[in-house]
């Protein structure tokens, strides 16, 4: 649902962040695009890191908004990284080729 989505981006000057925690799926993508492309046009910054450590579940829409983002970004010649944390969301990267296929960190689901 909607209401279980928080965003935020952050910028330094290496790279922009977009912080997503909640859940990614067909109710909220718009959101999530939204943000992505919002947090490339407000700087000139050439990594963008998509913060999914808080992220708990994600569906195939939701990647496939992901999937936009990145693409956006390549479009501008800029890198993408993406952090992930949920045992749930780095099975469904897994599973879709997307751990390979992108700069993907996961980091160990905290106990």
């Amino acid at each position: 649902m909607d209401e279980d989505l928080s965003i935020n981006s952050e910028h330094d000057d290496a790279e922009v962040t977009v912080h997503i925690a909640g859940e990614i799926d067909l109710s909220n993508i718009a959101r999530v695009l939204a943000a992505g492309r919002e947090a490339l046009a407000a700087t000139d910054r050439q990594l963008l890191v998509l913060d999914l450590r808080a992220v708990t579940f994600i569906d195939s829409a939701g990647v496939g908004a992901l999937v936009k983002v990145a693409k956006a970004a390549q479009a501008e010649q800029r890198s993408t990284r993406v952090l992930v944390r949920a045992p749930s969301v780095v099975r469904t990267f897994t599973l879709m080729g997307l751990m390979r296929a992108w700069d993907v960190r996961a980091e160990p689901a905290v106990a």
